[in-house]
């Protein structure tokens, strides 16, 4: 839902893709059984990583980088939105609204670093 409307405020122009012709028309979270058949090592029970990293380390601290939606609406198409002016101004745009999104917990992050010692 809210990648889908992000990649939809990319103009075309700068949704062509890279590693294949055409324009990027959609962007949403592969489901699992996708990602089972496509690499089935990919994130195995990411939802329980850092509950399961809680029982065994003290977390001293902790940087979640966002990235939620981004890497998705961005995949394959990242190069062409970069490089120029207009398109710097619509990752500052996307930026900030996931940063929204982000703060008001509607999403979490999907890429996180964690500092730990062994309890």
């Amino acid at each position: 839902m809210h990648c889908q409307r992000l990649l939809e405020e990319i103009p075309e122009s700068y949704r062509q893709m890279i590693r294949e012709p055409g324009v990027k028309h959609s962007a949403e979270r592969p489901t699992i059984e996708f990602m089972n058949g496509y690499d089935p090592t990919e994130a195995i029970r990411s939802a329980d990583i850092i509950t399961e990293l809680e029982k065994q380390f003290e977390i001293v601290e902790r940087r979640d980088f966002g990235s939620t939606l981004l890497h998705l609406v961005l995949d394959n198409i990242a190069g062409k939105v970069s490089g120029s002016d207009e398109g710097k101004t619509i990752l500052r745009n996307l930026f900030v609204q996931e940063q929204r999104l982000l703060s008001s917990g509607k999403i979490s992050s999907d890429f996180t670093l964690l500092l730990a010692r062994k309890k």
